[in-house]
C-alpha cells in the first residue's frame, strides 16, 4: 500500500506545481496565496484548496478562473478566504 500512497502523493505534487505555475503567471509573481492539493482516491474526489489571509480576497478572484480552466478530472476547488470575509 505504501507504493500507492507514494504514487498519489507524487501526483498531488505535480498537480500543485502546475496550479502554482498558473497562479504565479496570472498574478505576475508570488503571492500570499496558499495552494493545497489532495489527490483523489477510489472513494472521494481530489481537492484543491486556495487560501488567502483576510484582506487579500482579490487574489482568489484573480487566480480562480485559471485554476478552474485547468482543474483536473475528479478534483473540486475549495476557496478559503481570511476570517471576516
Amino acid at each position: 500500500m505504501a507504493g500507492e500512497a507514494d504514487r498519489r502523493r507524487r501526483a498531488a505534487d505535480r498537480v500543485r506545481a502546475d496550479i502554482h505555475a498558473d497562479v504565479v503567471r496570472v498574478l505576475a509573481g508570488e503571492s500570499l496565496m496558499a495552494i493545497q492539493v489532495e489527490c483523489p482516491t477510489r472513494w472521494r474526489a481530489g481537492r484543491i484548496r486556495l487560501t488567502v489571509p483576510a484582506g487579500y480576497e482579490g487574489l482568489i478572484g484573480e487566480a480562480s478562473s485559471v485554476v478552474i480552466d485547468h482543474l483536473p478530472d475528479r478534483y473540486y476547488l475549495m476557496l478559503d478566504c481570511g476570517a471576516g470575509s
